[in-house]
């Protein structure tokens, strides 16, 4: 049983930069979006609450112990790509309840972010981002 775990490892690692090695995990990907005023000012602000400065540091701990890989957001003039990577043992509603979780600062730090947004074209009642649906998908 521990030469089969020992081997598993090997299997699923790889070197990181410094040489080490780490485990490799599975994960799937969640794609959101949503739009911003087009207005140069706000997305200005958006921007900087969502720089390395300006992002609050509850924020990041909200993701950190929500147990997410990556959690990236993109811009496009007003439109906004939100792609959250969670390992495939945790679902997306355990992930939310978490980060939600973390810290009051959460619903404060929305609030705030809702007043930049706008929701997309199909959105339900009282949703700003939405969920995107795949129509092509290559992989080798």
């Amino acid at each position: 049983m521990y030469l089969l775990f020992i081997l598993l490892m090997a299997s699923n690692s790889k070197p990181d930069q410094d040489g080490t090695e780490s485990v490799i995990q599975k994960s799937f990907d969640y794609y959101f979006t949503c739009n911003l005023q087009n207005n140069e000012d706000a997305i200005s602000k958006y921007k900087q609450y969502h720089s390395t400065e300006g992002i609050w540091p509850e924020v990041t701990k909200a993701a950190e112990v929500s147990g997410v890989n990556k959690l990236q957001i993109y811009i496009q003039a007003t439109r906004l790509v939100m792609i959250i990577s969670l390992p495939e043992s945790l679902s997306f509603d355990e992930f939310n309840q978490r980060y939600a979780e973390s810290s009051p600062k959460i619903k404060e730090w929305a609030d705030l972010m809702r007043v930049f947004q706008i929701a997309p074209p199909g959105a339900e009642e009282g949703k700003i981002w939405v969920k995107m649906e795949s129509i092509y998908d290559y992989q080798r």
